[in-house]
């Protein structure tokens, strides 16, 4: 009795979860879900990470200090912390390349550039916080021992649970996109790796990463092959201890493809890649855990105006939404912000939405049928040009 009763309960378990995967995807609607938020009165660029509850940090870059700082905030975008300077180098250096990530639980890893403005020479840090900004750890550096004409900083990404990964590129002998992963303690896990090596006569940059509950994560990249002219984007899966599983994906073939590409991971392993081709479409495609295309490439935007600064995030947390937020010009406006919303198999949830006047988005999405979109503003009169803000949105009619 009880074998048939656990076998009817496996059964129907199945079932609710074939209707919930195979059901039809309902039209989302995009509203507002709270005043816009002032973060600084500084000309700056604003990224955002957001955890299940609603609540998110922002890092910006504080313009004219060479600094960056950082904010927590509530899921109603009241100050959680004081703005706190992350990284204040010397007279002759500057911050640049900042990113971050948060887990589940509102720890927020962030990462950074130092450079010397004369030089060129470049070190790379990270250093933990917690939701009400208060430090887990000291500045952590990565790669100090290794000699380099130019590192950059490229991508974060922070698990449910707490696994990271972070990757930059460098230029030594050839170009080389290199990683270091984390534990849930914020503990370095192992020696820094090579993610991928640079063909002769051609470079990889601008890396990204996306990281799973049980530490598998994905590393995108841009490359050129050597003698040519054509950028392509790839990306490689990688195990929970750094190994390479598989080799490299092809992503875009396009000739005139972007510098910008933006990952993200959805709940299960599945992740997804969003960029710009020939500054006239926004493009994504959405993956399996063993990089497998779960649907077609979806063109998000096609535009005869510029588009640009593509990113994405998903919902790690719940149904595995994805959000894709860019930038455009538009006649008479100038640059706006705007975005779309997906399921978690690629499938638009409705159509492209705006989120206000201004450039450079970041976007995250909480547990809670929402998401925070932080980008930088035109000022009003007697401030900068642009300044950095954020706002909620709600999602309602989505599943």
């Amino acid at each position: 009795m009880q074998n048939s009763l656990t076998t009817s309960a496996r059964i129907l378990k199945t079932a609710v979860w074939a209707v919930v995967l195979l059901a039809p995807a309902l039209q989302a609607q995009v509203e507002p879900d709270g005043p816009l938020i002032r973060i600084d009165s500084v000309v700056s660029v604003p990224r955002i990470a957001v955890e299940p509850l609603g609540r998110f940090g922002v890092l910006w870059d504080l313009e004219g200090q060479g600094a960056a700082a950082f904010r927590t905030f509530d899921e109603r975008g009241r100050p959680l912390s004081r703005k706190i300077v992350v990284a204040r180098p010397g007279p002759d250096r500057r911050i640049f390349s900042a990113a971050l990530s948060s887990d589940a639980f509102g720890r927020f890893l962030l990462a950074w550039n130092d450079r010397d403005v004369y030089s060129g020479e470049t070190a790379l840090y990270v250093r933990f916080y917690n939701i009400l900004g208060k430090p887990l750890t000291a500045p952590i550096e990565l790669d100090p021992g290794v000699a380099a004409e130019w590192k950059e900083m490229g991508g974060v990404a922070r698990s449910p649970s707490g696994s990271s990964v972070v990757v930059w590129t460098v230029l030594s002998d050839r170009y080389r996109i290199r990683f270091q992963t984390f534990d849930p303690l914020q503990r370095p896990l192992g020696p820094t790796r090579t993610a991928r090596t640079g063909p002769d006569g051609g470079y990889v940059a601008d890396p990204r990463a996306a990281i799973d509950e049980r530490a598998r994560f994905v590393v995108a990249w841009r490359e050129l092959a050597g003698g040519g002219n054509r950028d392509r984007f790839f990306f490689q899966r990688f195990g929970g201890d750094g190994s390479k599983q598989g080799a490299p994906v092809l992503l875009s073939r396009n000739r005139f493809i972007s510098q910008e590409l933006a990952l993200a991971m959805g709940p299960f392993g599945d992740f997804t890649a969003a960029w710009i081709e020939k500054s006239t479409w926004v493009r994504a495609s959405w993956f399996d855990l063993l990089g497998r295309p779960l649907s077609p490439q979806q063109t998000v935007r096609a535009s005869e105006a510029d588009l640009s600064r593509a990113t994405v995030a998903r919902d790690r947390f719940g149904n595995g939404n994805a959000v894709v937020v860019w930038m455009r010009f538009v006649a008479g406006q100038g640059l706006v912000v705007e975005g779309r919303v997906f399921d978690r198999l690629g499938t638009p949830l409705g159509p492209v939405f705006r989120v206000g006047r201004g450039v450079d988005p970041s976007v995250g999405l909480d547990d809670l049928g929402g998401f925070v979109v932080a980008w930088a503003q035109p000022g009003g009169p007697g401030e900068p040009r642009f300044v950095p803000v954020a706002r909620r949105f709600r999602l309602t009619g989505s599943r």
